[in-house]
């Protein structure tokens, strides 16, 4: 086993008693950012031994930018398959002798939906850093089909303009409700100053406050990916400027998914064959999900999320969207319409992954229709004593 493994196996063992509250996701310690876990993207990239900037880390292995002189963005990105209901993450961004600007800036994507984190589709939440307007923010920006969509937080606090040869860490909070706050070790404003390659981005290094804000439109979920980025001019400096390294990334799971329905049974359907009958309800509601909820009627009944339908009818079936684990109560509508006649009995499935999926039992009785054509009587010849 790596020493890069171990150290996550630990990391996990640590995280469970309750004693560290993050899990490493990379710090390239293995000196191979293709494998254990997976990066991938433009291929302008490098791991270096020893990270240079600020007070330099020796045996840092960093990854750093390592592109042609042209103008362009490079990424890596991963893809991680849990994603929870709330998120942390943690990493440190290093900047050489190019200075950030709006020419030359950074990106840590938080969530992105593509692996291409260039795509003109992609959408999700990322971390970007430099500009042009005195001091260098922080910025979470909210991203759609490529585009920033929206600013959620700038940071109150910057690096000073125009320095060189610095870093700092970042760590980023999501709750369940799409609450988001960005801390940070302490911003440099001196070239050569800040944090190290080494240095890990928890609590108690990363702990000053830079903003909150609220954005819920896209929700992590399955398969997602993180990655990071680099924008950069042409410039000899500009094309080896970025660090990054110490890469975390902290899903909470929450509970056990909860599939909740009430009542658990319905009786009492009633109707001649072919004709629907009243309808009956009940709700359904579910917690701590990782995935929607999925209703199914049984043969001979149908369901609706309205009163008076439209109706779904065996195999078909609703779906239920669920948002950062949660699916509100909902009512659910069902109607006999059968043509077995006698008794007609089934469940009705509401099922989520990995929950404990209740069935609503359902019965009623089809009677056959009453003819609609009388049958004839013949009269014969009536006598007093006979007919």
């Amino acid at each position: 086993m790596t020493m890069k493994k171990l150290y996550i196996v630990l990391s996990l063992l640590f995280l469970s008693a309750g004693a560290f509250s993050q899990t490493l996701y990379d710090s390239f310690t293995d000196g191979d950012y293709t494998a254990n876990p997976v990066w991938a993207g433009t291929a302008n990239w490098t791991i270096v031994a020893n990270s240079d900037v600020a007070a330099g880390a020796t045996g840092s292995n960093t990854l750093r930018l390592n592109s042609p002189a042209v103008t362009a963005t490079d990424y890596l990105s991963s893809q991680i398959a849990t994603w929870g209901v709330s998120q942390e993450w943690g990493f440190f961004l290093g900047r050489r002798a190019q200075a950030s600007t709006a020419a030359n800036q950074m990106y840590v994507c938080l969530y992105a939906t593509e692996a291409t984190l260039t795509s003109a589709t992609v959408d999700g939440y990322r971390i970007a850093f430099g500009d042009d307007a005195g001091g260098d923010n922080i910025r979470l920006e909210y991203i759609v089909n490529g585009a920033v969509s929206a600013t959620v937080i700038t940071s109150t606090g910057s690096t000073t303009n125009a320095i060189t040869d610095f870093g700092f860490l970042v760590r980023v909070t999501r709750s369940s409700t799409g609450a988001w706050e960005i801390f940070t070790s302490t911003l440099p404003t001196a070239n050569g100053t800040g944090a190290i390659a080494t240095d890990i981005p928890n609590a108690a290094n990363a702990s000053i406050s830079q903003g909150t804000g609220t954005e819920n439109t896209i929700v992590p979920s399955t398969n997602g990916y993180i990655g990071v980025a680099a924008l950069h001019s042409t410039g000899g400096n500009a094309i080896v400027g970025a660090e990054f390294d110490q890469i975390y990334f902290t899903p909470t799971v929450g509970g056990t998914p909860t599939i909740n329905v009430t009542p658990a049974s319905l009786t009492g359907f009633q109707a001649l064959s072919g004709v629907p009958t009243a309808e009956q309800t009940y709700t359904v509601d579910g917690s701590n999900l990782t995935a929607d909820i999925t209703i199914t009627p049984p043969v001979g009944f149908q369901i609706a999320t309205v009163t008076g339908g439209p109706y779904t009818t065996n195999p078909a079936s609703i779906t239920l969207t669920q948002a950062a684990g949660s699916v509100p109560i909902t009512t659910i509508f069902v109607r006999m319409n059968s043509t077995t006649l006698g008794v007609n009995t089934g469940n009705i499935s509401n099922t989520s992954t990995g929950a404990n999926n209740p069935n609503v039992s359902v019965t009623g009785k089809v009677l056959a229709a009453e003819p609609t054509t009388q049958g004839a009587i013949t009269i014969g010849t009536v006598t007093n004593s006979t007919i």
